[in-house]
């Protein structure tokens, strides 16, 4: 049948992080670079109870790992020497759980971080609770 292709759907954008809280990371090492969210049931029932599609679960998930990260942060030897470059990155908290947080780092607030560890889509970063400090919005 020429011309009756399926047509797969486009890959979600990620959640909209324009109305999340404001977070600064205090910690950089305290980053789980390799943290697999998709077999983290009490992360999945947090992404779902603050009202996420499943694709943009699934696009969390996948940017959630250093090997869909920036070059200069995509593997421990690279990350390692600029951790403190990480503290610079404007990121908003997604969802807290346990004793972890998912935060997003868009691309459009961090155009200007250093080349290497500039996101060129919204990643995702994983850290413990304790290694970030969540601004209270503003009124």
């Amino acid at each position: 049948m020429a011309g009756t292709a399926v047509q797969r759907p486009a890959p979600s954008r990620g959640p909209s992080w324009r109305s999340l809280p404001a977070a600064r990371i205090l910690t950089p090492d305290a980053l789980f670079a390799t943290y697999d969210l998709s077999t983290d049931s009490a992360a999945l029932a947090e992404l779902r109870r603050n009202g996420l599609s499943q694709p943009e679960i699934e696009a969390v998930i996948f940017r959630s790992h250093e090997r869909n990260w920036p070059e200069g942060m995509d593997s421990f030897n690279e990350r390692y020497p600029r951790l403190a470059e990480l503290k610079g990155y404007k990121a908003r908290l997604l969802a807290k759980w346990d004793n972890k947080v998912v935060l997003v780092v868009p691309a459009e607030l961090n155009r200007k971080a250093p080349v290497g560890l500039r996101p060129y889509m919204d990643i995702y970063l994983v850290y413990a609770a304790t290694a970030v400090e969540v601004k209270s919005k503003r009124r």
